[in-house]
């Protein structure tokens, strides 16, 4: 099977991962797989789309982020 999209990035942020991967393959737009690109390279088929952001750090899942506002 084949991943419908995968994202390259310096880092891939996800909970429950004690590391961060550096591709993410998303399947039926869900999150399939997180690891290195070799890891990831043999859900690469002929329609899967690749997007790459080689300085970016990307946070995988369902995150809301809340910063802190200065007073």
């Amino acid at each position: 099977m084949h991943a419908d999209l995968l994202l390259t990035a310096r880092h891939i942020e996800t909970l429950g991962r004690d590391r961060p991967g550096q591709a993410l393959a998303v399947t039926d737009g869900r999150s399939a797989a997180v690891g290195t690109a070799d890891e990831t390279a043999a859900l690469r088929g002929p329609a899967t789309v690749v997007h790459e952001f080689p300085g970016a750090t990307v946070l995988g899942g369902d995150v809301r982020l809340h910063p802190a506002r200065n007073s």
